[in-house]
This record gives C-alpha cells, structure tokens and sequence, in this order.
C-alpha cells in the first residue's frame, strides 16, 4: 500500500492515481493514464471538447464539453483509474450503463455512450444545468414546504422508471439529484446501480452506498432490492425539509450503526420542518424491515401527494413570518401577541334591532305634531355592535353614506308634504357608528377603530422589562434561545426580558455555534454568526 501525498489515503502500489481524491502518486509507475491531457480546449477521444470541470463525484471526475459530432455541450464522466485497472469491475459497470441508457425519463439524466480512452474509462451523458440538491439546501437552508413536496414527488417517479428498467441504484442522495432552472428534478450517477437479477461486484462484507443515505441492509452488506432506494428517499425528502440527515454520527461507522439501530427522529426539535402529513409516509419508507416499507416507488410518490394534499404547513419559517404564528411561546419570545378570537353576540342584533325600532317610532310623532313621552335622548347602545335592518315604518329612511371616522347620524328630514312644517321639535340621534354599515348585513362585531387607521403587525416593542435581539447568520441556522426553539433565519428581531440568555444556532453541515447576550431595556441587541468562517465541518 502507499499514501496518496495529497490526502494521506492508502492506495494500492499498482495504482497511478489516488482513489480518494484522483491526485497522481509520486511513486506510480509510468501509465498511459498519466498522460491523458484534460484541460479546457483538449480534444477527448476524437469527439468532445473539454470545456472544463464541473466537479469530482465518488467514481472520478466530470468535464463539461462540447460533442462535435451533434454540436451539443455534455457532461463526460471520467472513471477513476483503479475501476479501469480492474476489469472484472470495468466490465460489469459497462453491464449497467447499457441497461441505465435504457431509461428515458423526464427526471432522470440520459447516458449517450460508454467508451474507454488511452486506459480511461469515461461516460459522456446529457449535461443539466442547474445545482445538485445537497449545495442548494447547504447555501440557502431547507426547501419551502410546496417544493419540497414537488421534488420528492418527482424523484420517486424517476426512482420507479430506473426500477421498471429492473436497476436498482444504490446510491440515491441529494448530491446525485440536479435540479435545473425550470424546477426540474433529475436523478443521477448510476456508478454503483446494479440489475435486481445480478449479484453485486463487491465482495461478501464490503458496503456499497454513501453513510448517510444507507439503508440498514446496505450497512449490514445484505442482499438488497429496489426497497433500499425507497429508504434513501426517505432521507432524502427529510433532508430538503429540515436542512439535515436524519442519521449522523462522527465517523462513518457510527452512523451505519444509526441506520441499523436507530429509529428515525420525526418528532421534536430534530423534526423541525417536517410537515405533520409527511411523518406518516417517512416513518414507512424508513423502516428497517424491507418488508415494511412501500412496495414500490409510485405507491409511495402516491402517498406524498396525499400528503401534500391534505394542505401539509411547513414548520420552517419563511420570510415575513414569525415564531408568534407558528407555535405556542411565552410572551418574552414572541414577536407580536397573538390576537384571541371574541365569540358572536347574537343577542345584540336584537337590542340594536329595537332602539332603531324606538327612534323610528319617534321620529314619526315629531312628524305629526307630537311630542315622545320623554324628551331625553335613548340609552347608548354598545359601541361593538352589528346592526341590522330597521324594523318597517312608514318612514322612508335613505342608507347613510360611508364614512371613515365615527360620526353623529341623525335622522332624515320629513318627507315632503303640504301640511306645513311643526314647530323644531328635539330630534333622536344614534349611537355613534363606529364603522361604515351596509344596512340589512350582519357582520361581526368589531371595537371602534382610533382617529387612525391601525399600523399592520407592529414591529415587537421593547420596554423597561424587555429588550429586543437582532440575529444574522451567514448562510442559515436554526435558532434556539435558552433552550427553546424559534426557527430558521432569517428571524424578526425578537422580543427577550432583560438579562442574559444563551444562544445557539445549528447548521447541518457544521457543528452549532454557541454565544451569549445581555439583553438591556429598551435597547435592541445584535448578534451575528459565520459558519463558514467560525464554524467546524462535520
């Protein structure tokens, strides 16, 4: 064995090229694999011209080109060295990619040709242009909730037309899922597949999968089905709902051993995020028993648009919304207070009802020379009241106009007859109307509005009790304060009794951030947190 200079992996002395990392080993010998010439402008096998890289995936490196013979650009997929040096396995993976060019799927990426250069083995395959689900949920945090569902559904399609082709792939995780510009999911990277009917090219005791993603017969090096890319879907669609796997341990062992052991954490603080409908459907597609799960992967795209059909709500906050509307706080940590609702008073249509009754009644004696038996102006009706129509009179009384702020109504002048006009005559007036009504509809009461229009969702007020906490956090985090959970960044600046208080913020990708903030009254704090710069990968 001898290291690789660049990663400090053991590779086989034969070898040219490290496994782990595709650098070349100071002490190879010659090989012709050494001497092939990829960079930008290089003509490739007679036929594509290398445009440049676009990343390095678990079975080598993938170029962007350019094919000459169909004038269209690809994506050339250059195999590692050892897969070439080995042919036992360099045939069985042409095996697979002929059956993997079979698929023809809108969600799955299309394999062109299979070939071999100077030793390389090489794939050229339908280039996509767009970002893998792993960076995207890495740079911008969880996808919203109506996204997240689409691109489940869509991978659980793609799944069941590479099982129809009898593949299974092995190897399903959100670095091997593109999705395009138009919102498109593609499935990718076929390098460890295999057809249901043939025996894996590894050996007895080798895993074949990524940690995060494997099935628990996969970590135990079982014999699998098309059921182990169920699972993986299931670990999936948690993480492009919650920003994290659901297993995750510090080596690779230990999360194998979650996989095995553990069951899926889709309750509390490690489940924030997931849609209360979804639970149901990852907790079959994760189970450990096979024989549990979905029998296939439209019966469980079947199961998730249910889901999201039943109008599943995301508990991952997006932009404008606050902790106040999602879950029960105390007041100390809520943004704005959550209005109750005040139940109907319908008994107050029928007192509204006869003090039109009364003033009508009036009105019609001043109108025949009359006085009321009491010249003192009605008891004040209630100001949250919802008026109905006038009980029938002889009295033709026009709608008033609408008006904006609350005004004196008082009654019409008399109709216009030839009797000539009574002495002035003191006149009823009405309770001041607290809003515009539209006579004959009952609305629901309401209180008299300021001389102002209201300011919509005021902005959390701090006081001689309380202070105000401003969080930013490059590129997300989810936010706990004290121990309590109150979502994804971005986060209005949030309302805190004055005094000290822990804060930490939790990313997938690295370890949590701690800090600490003393919250004055009065005064609004700041805190900020860098994960790419402070923080330590996983």
């Amino acid at each position: 064995m001898t290291s690789c200079p660049a990663c400090a992996a053991e590779n086989d002395t034969r070898a040219s090229r490290c496994v782990a990392c595709g650098a070349a080993l100071a002490n190879a010998p010659d090989s012709l694999v050494v001497s092939v010439d990829l960079r930008a402008g290089t003509l490739f096998h007679s036929r594509y011209e290398i445009l440049g890289p676009l990343g390095r995936g678990g079975m080598g490196m993938v170029y962007k080109a350019r094919d000459r013979t169909l004038d269209e650009i690809v994506a050339i997929k250059v195999l590692r060295p050892d897969i070439a040096d080995d042919r036992r396995m360099a045939q069985r993976f042409k095996a697979e990619i002929k059956l993997a060019r079979r698929v023809r799927h809108r969600n799955v990426c299309a394999i062109h040709d299979f070939g071999e250069e100077q030793g390389l083995l090489f794939i050229s395959m339908e280039f996509i242009d767009g970002v893998d689900l792993k960076r995207l949920v890495k740079e911008r945090g969880p996808l919203p909730a109506a996204q997240a569902f689409d691109v489940t559904i869509q991978v659980a399609d793609a799944l069941q037309a590479v099982h129809d082709a009898g593949i299974i792939h092995r190897d399903l995780k959100t670095p091997n899922i593109m999705l395009d510009g138009h919102g498109v999911a593609r499935l990718m990277d076929f390098g460890v597949a295999k057809h249901e009917d043939m025996e894996s090219a590894t050996g007895t005791g080798h895993v074949v999968g990524t940690p995060d993603y494997m099935s628990p017969e996969q970590a135990q090096a079982a014999k699998v089905d098309h059921r182990c890319d169920l699972y993986a879907l299931g670990i999936v669609a948690f993480e492009i709902f919650t920003g994290r796997v659901p297993f995750k341990g510090d080596t690779p062992l230990s999360t194998l051993l979650k996989h095995v052991h553990e069951a899926p954490p889709l309750d509390g603080a490690a489940a924030f995020g997931l849609p209360q409908e979804l639970r149901p459907v990852l907790a079959k597609a994760l189970s450990k028993d096979p024989a549990q799960r979905y029998a296939s992967a439209r019966e469980m795209a079947d199961a998730v648009r249910i889901a999201q059909r039943r109008g599943a709500q995301p508990s991952t906050l997006t932009e404008g919304e606050t902790v106040a509307q999602l879950r029960p706080l105390p007041p100390t940590l809520l943004d704005t207070p959550v209005p109750t609702a005040r139940p109907r008073r319908s008994w107050l249509v029928a007192v509204v009802a006869g003090g039109l009754a009364i003033s009508a009644l009036v009105a019609h004696l001043a109108l025949r020379g009359g006085s009321p038996p009491d010249p003192s102006p009605p008891p004040p009706l209630p100001t949250t009241t919802t008026l109905a129509s006038a009980a029938p009179t002889p009295v033709t009384t026009p709608a008033p106009q609408p008006t904006e702020q609350p005004v004196t109504t008082t009654l019409p002048p008399p109709a216009r007859t030839p009797r000539p006009t009574p002495p002035p005559t003191p006149r009823a007036t009405a309770t001041p109307a607290p809003e515009t009504r539209t006579p004959g509809v009952a609305t629901e009461p309401k209180p008299a509005p300021p001389s102002a229009a209201p300011e919509p969702r005021p902005a959390p007020i701090a006081d001689d009790r309380t202070g105000l906490l401003q969080i930013a956090v490059r590129p997300w985090g989810v936010v706990t304060v004290d121990g309590r959970l109150l979502g994804q960044t971005p986060l209005d600046r949030i309302s805190l009794t004055v005094g000290s208080h822990a804060v930490r913020v939790e990313h997938p990708a690295y370890a949590p951030l701690d800090g600490q903030v003393t919250i004055r009254p009065g005064e609004t704090s700041k805190l900020s947190f860098d994960f790419a710069k402070d923080g330590a990968r996983r």
